[in-house]
């Protein structure tokens, strides 16, 4: 088991002033590829086609890219599992290395301190492209409320963050869901809360 604490970026942010700020990352399978290979091959990708790439619509298509991948294969594209946070899905490894860039677009590849993989995988590649071609059209607020109109993030963050205290998003819930709906595929706001009455007992809106 390796840990590795990331401490910079590639294109040279300068070290983080506080170890606060420092993310310790524990990563049991070195030879898969981790969040900041995906985002890398995004990031170059939307750089070769002149396309302006956000903090937030990038972690909604690492998002829909892992669910994707999940789906077809049945294992997970990164090791690390996405998080039910206000905006829709989010990485919580990449948001704080990212969190300085609010709206500004990210156009050069990240660096952790860790050796840096080319994602070389046609699956993976393929899933990818494809969760990018599917979603070229739609800002990353866009992408955010169809993330919101979908079970797994309604039911995680308006149950499982209070009941749990974890907002991890499971594979088994994106299983469920996903293999029943569309990438894309939203249910409508009465449908979402008669689901989640019937499955909890309460409408996600007591627990605020």
């Amino acid at each position: 088991m390796e840990k590795n604490v990331v401490l910079k970026w590639c294109h040279f942010r300068g070290a983080y002033q506080s170890k606060k700020e420092a993310i310790t990352v524990v990563n049991k399978n070195n030879n898969k590829p981790n969040v900041l290979d995906v985002t890398n091959y995004i990031i170059i990708k939307f750089k070769n086609n002149n396309e302006n790439l956000t903090h937030m619509k990038l972690h909604k298509l690492i998002y829909y890219s892992y669910v994707k991948y999940l789906i077809e294969y049945k294992k997970r594209l990164i090791l690390e599992r996405p998080k039910a946070w206000k905006y829709g899905p989010v990485f919580g490894e990449l948001y704080f290395i990212l969190k300085d860039y609010f709206e500004k677009p990210i156009v050069k590849p990240l660096c952790d301190g860790r050796s840096q993989k080319i994602i070389t995988d046609e699956k993976r590649k393929k899933i990818i492209d494809e969760v990018l071609l599917l979603c070229k059209n739609k800002t990353a607020i866009e992408l955010s409320n169809i993330s919101h109109q979908q079970t797994p993030w309604d039911e995680t963050y308006h149950y499982y963050r209070y009941k749990k205290n974890d907002s991890t998003i499971l594979d088994e819930d994106l299983k469920n869901f996903f293999s029943n709906h569309k990438l894309l595929e939203t249910i409508k706001q009465d449908e979402l809360q008669k689901n989640f009455k019937k499955k909890f007992g309460i409408f996600g809106k007591d627990w605020w």
